[in-house]
């Protein structure tokens, strides 16, 4: 496969988390099976409190800038003639998640494009992974991903959270005797 700058992609084509313009596109193998294309989709569970919105609302996936209306987490098989495929996964926004002080969660985030071979009488697969903040791109590969984008970022936040939460707090009540 070409480099993605090479080429001739979508003009709204978002290159996935962890590429980069230079290097070459993956290489998405078909497998024997009906024809079509099968998204693997995945959300990262403890990114709490994001993962209750997030689980509700679902993924999106376009194909050919038509929206597949059965898109759901976990595996949506879409049946589709031979030739080369733009897709687009996204995770949905939720209308709950700005009620709670969350409106970047409100609105659709996460994208990942690529482009995707069917052969007739195969069917190709991709995973798609949400990403941990809602600020990053997705993660759309031909092999699943260990983790999902940002967890490395994430992570370390979370423990600086929960240490202050689970240290200084209790700290402070008993010291001033709150309670």
């Amino acid at each position: 496969m070409p480099a993605y700058n090479q080429a001739m992609l979508p003009p709204d084509f978002v290159v996935p988390y962890r590429h980069n313009l230079d290097e070459p596109m993956p290489q998405y193998i078909p497998d024997p099976g009906p024809t079509g294309v099968v998204v693997h989709t995945k959300f990262a569970q403890w990114a709490v409190p994001t993962s209750l919105f997030i689980r509700a609302s679902g993924p999106r996936i376009w194909i050919n800038g038509h929206e597949v209306s059965n898109a759901q987490w976990g595996e949506t098989w879409v049946s589709l003639p031979p030739g080369l495929h733009h897709i687009r996964v996204m995770t949905r926004g939720s209308n709950i998640a700005p009620l709670f002080g969350f409106p970047r969660i409100g609105e659709d985030h996460g994208p990942a494009d690529a482009m995707l071979p069917v052969v007739p009488d195969h069917a190709t697969h991709t995973h798609y992974s949400s990403p941990v903040v809602a600020a990053l791109l997705g993660g759309l590969d031909p092999v699943a991903p260990r983790r999902s984008p940002g967890y490395r970022w994430a992570f370390p936040v979370w423990l600086v959270v929960m240490g202050f939460l689970l240290g200084v707090v209790p700290g402070l009540i008993i010291y001033y005797g709150i309670a």
